[in-house]
């Protein structure tokens, strides 16, 4: 039998923990909305750790390939560099949130600052690809 990753131990134990206070919420307020949503977070923290236990063990990668290249089909994937550009795009969504809440003058500010940020992070992203050489192209042909 295979041993969990530590990752899959890690949820299990969360979901060991939202399940026991979602059952001890309920039995000590009987409020609904706060049980629901602890008990819902113990459920998929339940998933996540049951699907990381039974997901296959990663292939290696293609010793042959230049650094930062991945073998095709390898399972293993790029990590993309770090940039601001996903922060600027939570602050729009925010600032948009904010505009419904407190009024339609700030939605357009939102908007746009969502709309800076996508846009650099879909320049990084193109970038990126282009500068890794992107293969899997190559390969199929």
């Amino acid at each position: 039998m295979r041993h969990p990753s530590d990752e899959a131990v890690l949820f299990g134990r969360l979901a060991i923990f939202g399940l026991v206070v979602g059952v001890a919420y309920w039995f000590l307020t009987y409020e609904s909305a706060g049980t629901a949503l602890l008990i819902g977070f113990g459920v998929a923290s339940a998933v996540a750790s049951v699907s990381l236990w039974t997901k296959p063990p990663p292939s290696a990668v293609d010793a042959g390939l230049p650094d930062g290249d991945v073998a095709a089909g390898s399972g293993v994937e790029r990590i993309p560099a770090p940039a601001f550009a996903p922060l600027i795009v939570g602050a729009g969504v925010a600032i948009t949130a904010l505009g419904l809440a407190l009024g339609p003058l700030i939605l357009p500010v939102g908007v746009v600052v969502g709309l800076i940020g996508a846009r650099y992070w879909l320049e990084a992203a193109m970038a990126e690809a282009e500068a890794g050489g992107d293969r899997s192209k190559e390969r199929s042909e």
